[in-house]
């Protein structure tokens, strides 16, 4: 490894070459005129080449000094930032989490923790791709599991229990929709490609003939619940999640069905990371709120 120059030199050249004089240079490092000289100086002397010109007592940058000053500049910001959060290090939780739970869970509830932890910034990102803890900058993430999918480790939040729902509107203009099989001849909205969650709850209900190939997809779920909404058709939906417009009359559960479990949110975390103390009581109110979700706290009973 080579050998650098003096810091004082580097950090005094920076200066003399940002302001572009000497005496200003002086004035913001609290030092002589000469002790500036004398700096850039023993620089120039180390590295063996001239980084000013002067010129009727003015001073340029020479091609070499050009090349030096943002590197300095850049590296000393680094210094200057890293220290700043050394003496005061950051209070924020870094999350990221699927959209419609974001929108029809996390949202909804964030003001009590913003209440109970003023002094902690949460910083929310929500993504259809699932969290890669170590890879990206965050500290926490909530994921989607399918019912059956193999043991992921990690706090559940909510357990998905879905029901078929619709807009009044639709159902009162629609073909019947009292029994389950009555959903081969609706329109059914479905959130990705392969239709899972609709196949997985046609098996449990006995139902053969689901026109998923006419489905309409959208994504995210939050999409196919304001789809439904405006009367485009059927979703299969976390009854959580639309308890609101449920209990509002701008969905109807048509079908007299209990909600059916098939999967959960699960909060993740990486190694080491609920060291952080503002990461623990993140995770820590998310957990509490967990328990204090009625489906939620039923299931993990």
């Amino acid at each position: 490894m080579h050998k650098l120059p003096p810091l004082t030199s580097l950090r005094t050249f920076e200066a003399a070459a940002r302001r572009g004089s000497f005496t200003k240079a002086a004035e913001e490092l609290h030092v002589t005129q000469s002790a500036v000289s004398r700096q850039i100086r023993t620089l120039e002397e180390d590295l063996g080449v001239p980084l000013f010109r002067r010129v009727h007592r003015k001073v340029r940058l020479t091609a070499d000094g050009d090349r030096l000053l943002p590197v300095l500049t850049q590296a000393f910001r680094d210094i200057e930032k890293t220290v700043a959060r050394l003496r005061q290090p950051e209070r924020d939780v870094k999350l990221k989490v699927p959209p419609t739970f974001a929108i029809r869970w996390l949202i909804p509830r964030l003001e009590r923790f913003q209440t109970e932890r003023p002094d902690i910034q949460v910083r929310l990102t929500s993504g259809l791709g699932e969290v890669k803890l170590g890879k990206e900058p965050f500290d926490l993430g909530v994921i989607y599991v399918r019912a059956g999918e193999p043991g992921r480790r990690g706090d559940v939040v909510v357990v998905h229990r879905a029901v078929p729902v619709a807009a009044p509107r639709y159902v009162d203009h629609a073909p019947p929709l009292a029994r389950p099989s009555d959903l081969a001849r609706h329109q059914l909205l479905v959130t990705d490609a392969s239709a899972w969650d609709w196949r997985r709850w046609a098996r449990a209900f006995d139902v053969d003939d689901l026109p998923l190939d006419d489905a309409l997809q959208l994504e995210p779920a939050e999409a196919a619940i304001q789809a439904a909404r405006s009367g485009q058709g059927v979703a299969l939906v976390d009854h959580g999640f639309v308890a609101r417009e449920l209990a509002a009359g701008r969905l109807v559960a048509p079908l007299d069905v209990a909600p059916l479990e098939l999967g959960h949110w699960l909060a993740v975390y990486g190694r080491g990371v609920l060291d952080d103390p503002c990461v623990a009581a993140f995770r820590d109110w998310l957990v509490r709120e967990a328990t204090a979700t009625p489906e939620t706290a039923a299931a993990l009973a």
